[in-house]
């Protein structure tokens, strides 16, 4: 029952109307009528206001989720691109260290071509010169 316009009537009739019963208990259970209508009043309106705040919470959780989905994918978009230039650079430590010990091979090659007995005293100080520009470079 939706509408409490009847029993509202009927029990303003049972508290004022003489013609009606008027046993106190009658009084009494009219009185408990119209406060539980009051009551069933005051919180439909509390329903109807909650209903909005529901409504726009699911709408913000909605939001919310799909931010964080968003920021999901993007985080392992990122690790994905950080572990392809961790690996790039792993292979470029790896790459340097083989070419030190290549220029170190050859230093030392230099050196010795450099000390070699059948070297020329100006072919060694052109060679001892080339040695000495790649160490500063």
């Amino acid at each position: 029952m939706t509408d409490k316009t009847e029993l509202k009537r009927l029990a303003g009739r049972v508290l004022n109307d003489r013609r009606f019963c008027g046993d106190e208990n009658h009084k009494a259970l009219a009185d408990g009528v119209l406060v539980l209508i009051a009551e069933n009043e005051r919180l439909s309106s509390r329903v109807t206001v909650l209903e909005k705040y529901e409504d726009e919470c699911l709408r913000l959780m909605r939001e919310a989720e799909t931010e964080r989905d968003q920021l999901k994918a993007e985080v392992e978009r990122l690790k994905a691109e950080n572990q392809s230039e961790v690996g790039a650079c792993l292979l470029s430590v790896a790459e340097n260290k083989k070419l030190q010990a290549e220029i170190e091979a050859l230093r030392r090659a230099m050196h010795e071509l450099a000390n070699h007995p059948k070297l020329t005293a100006s072919q060694a100080d052109i060679l001892r010169a080339a040695m000495g520009k790649g160490e500063q470079s």
